[in-house]
């Protein structure tokens, strides 16, 4: 099970590390999109990686 937190408007963060091919553990702190906030998580980069957080209001 993974351990999140409530941000002020009902976003959901958690803790999360993401593992290279070779062996580079790199932790990020990651917003989980439901729809059910104002934010809008949108993939801006052809990596994969880049992440875009849009207010809706």
């Amino acid at each position: 099970m993974i351990e999140g937190r409530f941000g002020t408007k009902g976003q959901i963060y958690f803790d999360i590390d993401l593992v290279g091919d070779d062996g580079l553990i790199l932790p990020a702190e990651v917003m989980l999109d439901t729809g059910f906030t104002e934010f809008l998580a949108i993939n801006s980069g052809s990596s994969g990686i880049v992440m875009q957080i849009i207010n809706l209001k």
